[in-house]
């Protein structure tokens, strides 16, 4: 079977924010893994199963508000769906960190995904036709992991990062307010990175967006300030798009031939 059913856990009424999470195994265990492009190295949080694996280093790893200290462990065996890595290196937070596991890039980048929003599905690709057809733009990787599309915003093009763990699509306040004609202000919420640090936001209705050529509806967005995650990593980002922007559109990423492609709008 190719496909992989999508939790999607909705923040509110609107349905307009949410989380997407995918079941799976570790080793001999059932768990559940926020299904995030935005993390280039899979997140684990610390309990009972990920506690038993002794560390064999550590490193540090930024979120978009803090960063924290993670320790690396060895999984014999991760599974969701067909996907299966075996002997598979992880990064583990440290205990009261993180409540909940990422599957980040270096589980995902080697197959073609069609994620499918509207039909909570998620499907690994193996036709090649549909592949070639459906997939093509060009994708960037960023250090060859985290993907990067090209969208507009009111005529200007900039550099986006594809983020299913991002429950609302992110914009840099600097553009914004270069860019004000394109966002009205509706009020402010505060939000949370995979470290647990807070911050309150602006929340803006983004007016104009297209991306591969196809137009978006108005939708919510967060303002935040992208300096300093910008200046640790090698491609500067404009946009973070989550999920309030990725629910309008059915998405085709192919990863090892670094295409990917919009198969049709939702409306």
């Amino acid at each position: 079977m190719n496909e992989i059913p999508l939790i999607i856990k909705f923040d509110d009424d609107t349905q307009e924010t949410a989380e997407i999470y995918v079941e799976g195994r570790m080793n001999t265990e059932n768990c559940r893994f926020l299904l995030d492009t935005g993390c280039a190295k899979t997140k684990l949080m610390f309990d009972d199963v990920t506690g038993l694996h002794e560390s064999e280093g550590s490193h540090f790893s930024s979120g978009a508000l803090g960063s924290s200290e993670l320790d690396l462990i060895t999984i014999d065996n991760l599974q969701v769906g067909p996907l299966v890595k075996t002997k598979f290196s992880a990064s583990r937070a440290k205990k009261g960190v993180l409540d909940r596991n990422l599957l980040g890039m270096d589980f995902l980048k080697e197959h073609c995904l069609h994620f499918k929003f509207r039909d909570k599905s998620l499907h690994v690709v193996r036709d090649n036709k549909f592949r070639s057809d459906k997939s093509t733009q060009k994708l960037v990787l960023e250090r060859g992991l985290i993907p990067y599309v090209r969208v507009n915003c009111g005529g200007n093009e900039v550099n986006a990062v594809w983020d299913s763990g991002a429950g609302i699509t992110l914009v840099d306040l600097d553009f914004i307010k270069r860019n004000s004609p394109q966002f009205e202000e509706i009020g402010v919420d505060v939000g949370t990175d995979w470290t647990g640090k807070q911050q309150e936001t602006p929340i803006f209705m983004m007016k104009t967006l297209s991306i591969a050529g196809q137009k978006f509806r108005p939708h919510k967005v967060a303002g935040l300030n992208f300096s300093d995650v910008n200046s640790k990593i090698e491609i500067p980002m404009v946009f973070t798009l989550g999920f309030s922007t990725l629910r309008q559109a059915e998405w085709v990423f192919d990863f090892p031939n670094l295409t990917w492609g919009i198969s049709s709008m939702i409306f």
